[in-house]
């Protein structure tokens, strides 16, 4: 099983997506992809504001319509979402089935031909950023229960039902890029529930760039895919196992008892890779 992980992407093919999209149909041609996940921040700045949305062809349907790109998204939900209509990212799909967000925050499972089995729990981090309620889309956020979205983590965690767990999301719990200082609300709420539950794998994007890191005391392996698009300079802390600027994205493959990982440039070269074991 293969999937390609990317966010911070929706730009209007501007800022080296466009580009991007074309290095991974490129690599799709000869290791093609299950599907595609998504770290949110879909469309900048603001969103989108319903189906009919210009945004919906710009930023995604031209821009990743290669060939081999043709296969299932799976998509969170980022900050910039927020500030347009989440209804519309929900309803899509009955204009594309190629795009699926069947809820805020929702689970799925993929089996591969030879039986491994993924359990893939899509998170919708922005309620638990606090600072985002002094926002002027702060509105948006009203009435989403994150003790009720906790809870439900915890029961499908719970599930260990499949070879790995793998969540997604959109804000890093960790990160040594330009957010490195700013308090982190994200990792306030859910780590407790990553760490009791030994969750291998934590996808994410927000920070404009590609890092991998690990706290060897600690069950979780972070990835952070959010060079879609427009990048900016980043950094590292003490967990870090690499960390990168430039336009990418990251591949994962699948078996039993491991996890293959490769971060790839827009120039489709590979520029760090390791394996994550159960």
């Amino acid at each position: 099983m293969r999937f390609y992980v990317v966010g911070d992407w929706g730009r209007d093919g501007q800022f080296g997506q466009w580009e991007l999209a074309q290095t991974m149909n490129a690599l799709a041609r000869e290791e093609p992809p299950d599907f595609i996940l998504s770290a949110g921040d879909n469309f900048y700045e603001d969103g989108v504001d319903g189906v009919a949305d210009p945004q919906w062809n710009t930023s995604f349907e031209a821009i990743y319509n290669g060939p081999f790109l043709q296969v299932p998204w799976y998509v969170a939900l980022g900050n910039h979402d927020y500030a347009g209509s989440v209804q519309a990212q929900l309803d899509y799909h009955n204009v594309n089935p190629r795009w699926n967000m069947p809820a805020r925050y929702y689970t799925f499972v993929r089996t591969d031909p030879g039986g491994t089995r993924l359990r893939f729990v899509v998170l919708d981090t922005t309620p638990f950023e606090r600072s985002y309620y002094s926002l002027s889309w702060s509105d948006h956020l009203l009435g989403q229960d994150t003790l009720r979205q906790r809870h439900w983590i915890d029961s499908v965690f719970r599930l260990q039902d499949a070879d790995f767990t793998i969540a997604l999301g959109h804000h890093p719990l960790y990160t040594g890029g330009a957010r490195a200082q700013e308090p982190n609300g994200v990792r306030e709420a859910l780590e407790p529930l990553f760490t009791t539950h030994r969750i291998p794998v934590y996808l994410a994007g927000h920070e404009h760039d590609l890092q991998y890191l690990k706290d060897p005391a600690k069950p979780t392996h972070h990835l952070v895919s959010g060079a879609g698009s427009s990048v900016r300079p980043t950094g590292e802390i003490d967990i870090t196992r690499f960390s990168k600027s430039v336009v990418g994205f990251v591949m994962l493959e699948a078996y039993a008892t491991r996890l293959d990982v490769r971060f790839y440039s827009i120039d489709g070269d590979v520029i760090y890779e390791s394996t994550i074991t159960k």
